[in-house]
């Protein structure tokens, strides 16, 4: 829905700002989704635990990780960005670069909110809550519907306004699973101890991640093909391009 969005007010900037963010979403959501089997594998440990300190201690060591895995991603992005820009039919020299560039680099910030968010929504469904994650999701695609506008035009952000509308919707939907988190005292208390071994639910979440990465790995290599085909034959195409993902995205 976010991608959505963006895509209906980068729309109304022109074809060449729509076409810019279509390479951003194929990287945003390749990096993003590469670690999407920490929600499944954060369902399965809480959902199996024996005891609520178990589920406490997994939750927590699963945030951990998450968060950690978001500050990789985002300065892996931040260092490579224009390789990826390049990779996806974006080189530097592109009348593309600019825009996406701007695009990239305002949203990256918001990855370890987004990592956040992947974990706290297996935690909950770990409880067979699916209510909140519902929550966050609405609120989350409500400050981007407000933001999108408002830093687009009247601020005069453009294409960065949007990936900064997308960036703060994402931090209020992990503000929502935040103080759910808390308020549910799903969180071990301050200065417990627990036996439940860390590095298990690591490695757990760690190897349910790697066929995912596998899988996104293919994935990048066909998206970078179609982009960088559609970049190469004109930015309408990559615009075209763009709505199909983001409708795709929604619909899949």
């Amino acid at each position: 829905l976010l991608s959505l969005m963006d895509t209906a007010y980068v729309g109304r900037v022109g074809a060449t700002e729509l076409a810019a963010l279509g390479a951003c979403t194929s990287i945003f959501h390749l990096a993003f989704n590469a670690f999407r089997a920490t929600t499944t594998a954060t369902t399965s440990l809480v959902g199996n635990a024996e005891t609520e300190d178990e589920r406490r201690q997994i939750i927590k060591v699963s945030l951990s990780l998450g968060a950690l895995l978001g500050v990789i991603v985002m300065l892996i992005l931040e260092a490579s960005g224009s390789w990826c820009l390049a990779t996806m039919g974006v080189p530097r020299r592109s009348p593309l670069y600019p825009s996406a560039i701007s695009y990239l680099r305002t949203r990256l910030w918001a990855a370890p909110a987004v990592l956040g968010i992947v974990v706290a929504e297996g935690a909950f469904r770990g409880y067979g809550d699916t209510t909140i994650p519902l929550l966050a999701s609405l609120v989350a695609s409500f400050i981007n519907l407000i933001l999108d506008p408002i830093l687009m035009f009247p601020l005069g952000m453009g294409v960065a306004g949007a990936a900064a509308a997308t960036g703060i919707s994402q931090v209020g939907a992990a503000a929502v699973y935040a103080y759910f988190l808390f308020k549910r005292s799903m969180l071990p208390l301050k200065g417990h101890k627990s036996n439940v071994r860390s590095m298990k639910i690591v490695n757990t979440i760690l190897g349910a991640n790697l066929a995912m990465i596998c899988k996104q790995g293919s994935l990048l290599l066909a998206w970078a093909y179609a982009t960088a085909r559609a970049t190469r034959i004109g930015s309408a195409h990559v615009a075209a391009h763009q709505v199909a993902l983001s409708c795709w995205l929604v619909f899949a």
